[in-house]
Parts: C-alpha cells; structure tokens; sequence
C-alpha cells in the first residue's frame, strides 16, 4: 500500500527521465503552488539508504526546487525499476498537455517496453501481466493500448511509431523543447534528414537560429556555396596591393554581410578589376 510523507529534496533522484522539464512551465506551476498548495503529492519509490527515486511529478518537484523549499509531500510506492518506467510512460501518456515530439517519445518507448517484455505476443503468446505492470489493459495488441489510452487512430500510433524509429533520441528530446514540439510537419522533416544532421538541426530550432527545417536547409546550402567562392576572392584580395589595409577590410565585410537567416540570399557580386 502507497504511503505519505513529507521528503527532503535533496534524497530524492532524478535520472533518466522520459519527459525533459520546460523551464517556463515549471515557474508557472511554481506560482501555482505557492498561491494554491500541492494538490497532488508526488510519486516516489524508496531505493535505500533513505533515498527515493522520482517516478511522477517531476514539474511539481522542479516547481518546489524554485519555491526553495525544503521538503515536498511525496506518496511512496515500492515498485522494481523496471514497474517505474513503464509507469511513469503509462501515467504521461494520459496526460492531456503532452506536445506531439512527446508524444512520439512515450509511444515508442512504450512499444519497445511493451515488444521486450511480451516477446511472443505477435505469435498469439499470452501476455506477460506479472512481467508488465499495465495489468489494467488486458490486450495482446500494444496498439489497442496506445489506442484506449490517447483515443488516437492505430494510424497516428504507427506514424508517431515510424518517427520515433526515423529520428535519433537527442534530436527527439531537442525537438520536444522547442518552439515546433507540436508541430508533425516540422517533425517529419527532421526525421528526413540524416541522422548527422537531426541534432545539429533540432538545436538550431531550439535556439532560434532558424525557424523552420527549410530555412536550416537553405542556410547550409547557403554557407557551403559562399565557403567555396570565399577561398579565391580573398586570394584575389590578397594580391590587391594597391589598396590599403582599410580599403581591404571594408571589402570583405561587404562580403560577410549576408543575413543567414532569410528564406532566400541575393548573390553579392564584387568586380575586382
């Protein structure tokens, strides 16, 4: 049975957490609770030592680390580490403010647990209950699950599934913070890239440095080009004896004044003769 009780922050762990907290959110909860109280406890599992580890409530607990406060009401649950994964996805994917990059994320870890523990379940094996914890949902299908549990279409389960295995588990997580976490186009088109280019893409979005996938595309093809052209027009500089360091310098800064952040780039043209 769940007990309740006040715990120190600081026993309590986070790792390997599914769901990336937003910063914003966070304080927005933490205004929330100093004005209204926790209304509901966090859930922890006790690990030793005096030590717990987080299973749910990883907002609320941030939230309190920005109150400053010392301790939080916590209700603890003995569980395996295993019991607290898939927990911890069966509870988020409930929840009604998950973006589409979350959303794919939880799918998928869902469908890889739910693929591990019941190995036979595609050659009408019996499904594991004691193995996975999510005894509420007797099906052998994982689909029928996802599908009771976010009242989606099998067919968004298999794209979200299809994303999931397309793009890397950094860009997913870069993605889900960004400002196109529920964007799918936007999602889609990172998938298509390689998987050298998804993180490098996603942490360019995340850091407003482009606004779109296109716009990144536009941007390498972009600097590729002028990288090539660069080389003989310094050069040529270089041999330009008849201006001065000034004249030199100014030249090149025409050069490096292209706004890499537009959609399309006019050509700069210097005529040296």
């Amino acid at each position: 049975m769940p007990e309740y009780q006040d715990i120190s922050l600081e026993h309590i762990k986070v790792a390997d957490r599914l769901r990336i907290v937003n910063e914003a959110k966070a304080r927005e909860m933490a205004a929330s609770i100093k004005s209204k109280g926790l209304i509901q406890p966090i859930l922890v599992r006790n690990i030793g030592d005096g030590q717990y580890a987080l299973v749910d409530g990883g907002y609320r607990l941030r939230a309190h680390e920005i109150l400053e406060r010392d301790k939080i009401r916590c209700r603890t649950q003995k569980m395996s580490a295993h019991d607290a994964k898939v927990l911890e996805i069966e509870t988020n994917l409930r929840r009604a403010d998950l973006t589409k990059a979350e959303r794919i994320k939880f799918i998928g870890r869902f469908d890889d647990l739910f693929k591990r523990d019941n190995p036979d379940w595609q050659n009408g094996g019996d499904r594991r209950s004691l193995d996975f914890s999510l005894t509420s949902w007797q099906t052998e299908n994982p689909t029928d699950i996802l599908e009771d549990a976010l009242k989606i279409s099998g067919r968004s389960i298999y794209r979200a599934r299809k994303l999931y295995d397309d793009l890397t588990i950094d860009a997913l997580d870069l993605l889900a913070q960004g400002p196109l976490a529920d964007n799918e186009a936007q999602i889609r088109a990172v998938a298509d890239l390689g998987t050298d280019q998804q993180i490098a893409c996603a942490q360019a979005l995340l850091d407003g440095s482009c606004e779109t996938v296109r716009s990144r595309t536009v941007q390498l093809s972009f600097i590729v080009s002028f990288q090539l052209a660069l080389a003989p027009i310094v050069a040529k500089l270089a041999r330009l004896s008849s201006y001065s360091i000034i004249e030199r310098i100014a030249m090149l800064d025409c050069v490096f004044s292209v706004d890499f952040h537009a959609e399309t780039v006019d050509p700069v043209r210097i005529d040296f003769e």
